[in-house]
This record gives structure tokens, sequence and C-alpha cells, in this order.
């Protein structure tokens, strides 16, 4: 994980994590230096275990659920006051690594998008029923995550709404459904979506130059990271279940 140190004083430290590529399970599934697995937040945490500020900047389509979740877990148990910044997206499980902030800083030109949980699988139909019982027991970790970070007044049956129809929350969004995010005026450079991470969503508000959603490349077929979605682990898992 790419990440510095600045100690401000002898009393007062503070680290700077990035989180700029696909959220992956281990070392060994990175596709860039920019992946981020597990062991790297818990090693960038080991080393700045005393620091009393983290500042966690975020713009990644997301990745493996399950990986996501162990580093929400781990980003919250640390002692520091942790503030998030989004830069340009955070998609998928990254949504939920954002929600491990005490406070999320969101200029109004950036993204959250939460949808359902979902896999590859084959096999006979006992196979396929399996895969969808497990997959629905994976999509509940994430539904709790978003209701124990949700404003008041919204409710489950809101936040599952919004995932079944892959939601893109814009800052203000992101505002009304969740506690501790703060709108900021944009990041003029961030004029695009559609190249933050190889990644491809059926509702994604494409922005390229400014241009509308009929610019949209015609070739649906380029797949990227989000094809592994949210369920990385679970893909390999449910391959390699499926091949005994």
């Amino acid at each position: 994980m790419k990440f510095s140190v600045d100690v401000r004083n002898k009393t007062e430290t503070s680290v700077d994590l990035l989180f700029f590529g696909d959220i992956v399970n281990d070392k060994g599934y990175k596709w860039s230096d920019d992946d981020i697995c597990p062991s790297d937040v818990a090693e960038a945490l080991a080393q700045n275990k005393d620091v009393k500020q983290m500042n966690i900047h975020i713009n990644s389509g997301g990745g493996s659920v399950f990986a996501g979740n162990a580093i929400y877990n781990r980003l919250k148990a640390h002692s520091a006051h942790k503030t998030v910044y989004i830069d340009g997206l955070a998609g998928s499980i990254a949504s939920v690594i954002a929600l491990a902030g005490d406070e999320i800083v969101m200029p109004k030109n950036t993204y959250m998008m939460i949808h359902k949980a979902w896999t590859y699988a084959y096999g006979n139909s006992t196979d396929l029923r399996a895969a969808a019982d497990s997959l629905d027991i994976i999509e509940k970790s994430i539904i709790n995550t978003y209701a124990d970070n949700a404003k008041e007044g919204i409710t489950e049956e809101d936040i599952i709404a919004k995932m079944e129809a892959e939601t893109w929350l814009t800052a203000e969004d992101c505002a009304e459904m969740f506690d501790k995010v703060c709108v900021k005026g944009e990041i003029k450079a961030m004029n695009s979506i559609s190249g933050i991470t190889d990644l491809s969503f059926k509702n994604a508000p494409f922005t390229q130059n400014g241009k509308a959603d009929e610019d949209k490349p015609e070739d649906e077929s380029i797949k990227n990271g989000l094809d592994l979605d949210m369920l990385e682990n679970f893909i390999f898992a449910e391959r390699s279940k499926m091949n005994d």
C-alpha cells in the first residue's frame, strides 16, 4: 500500500492512506501496484499504530467483498481519527471502506456506487441455488454496514432498493443517506469517471469531458475490474467448490 507519514510535532502524527486501485484478497491477486489487499492495510496500520490522524483517500471501483470487509474492520478498529476523502469514486465494496471514516469528505463531482453482490457460477440446479443463497448471505454483510452508517430515517428497505437498482450516489445523495458526509466544492481535474479503473457498470453516469450518456463507448463487451465486482474471493471459492 502506498502511504506517507507526516510527523507534525512530537505528540501529534498523521498518516495518508491511498486506495487508488482494486480491492483484492491478497498480493497474488494484484493486477497493478495500486491494487490493495487486507495485508497491505494491516502492515500500514502496524507501522503507524500511534498516529492520531488518518487521512484516507479513495478512488476505487471496488473488488472483493471479503477483502473490503476486512479492511473496513481494520480501519474502524484503529484509534486514530479517520478522515476519508473520496477523490473520484468509491464504488461497490470501496463504498463500504469509505464508511470506516469518522468523517467523509466528498467534492460535488464525486460518487459512491452501491449495488447487489454477484458472482460467476455454474453447475447443476442445486449448485446454482446454493450460489444464490451464498450471495444473499454475503450481501447481508454489506447491507448491515450501510445500515449502521445510515442517517436516521433511512431504512434497510431503502438501502436494498438502491442496491437492487445499482445506484450512483452523488455527494449530495450520500449526505442525505449516510452520517458524517461533508460535501465540498468540485475537484476541477475530475471530469470523467470512465477512466478511474478498468471497471464496467450498467448504470454508470458517464461524464467524459463533460459529455453525456450518449458518448458511452459502443463496445459494451469491454469488461474490466468490476466484472470481478465485490466478490472476487467468492468467485474463486465457488469455482473451486464446483470443480471438486
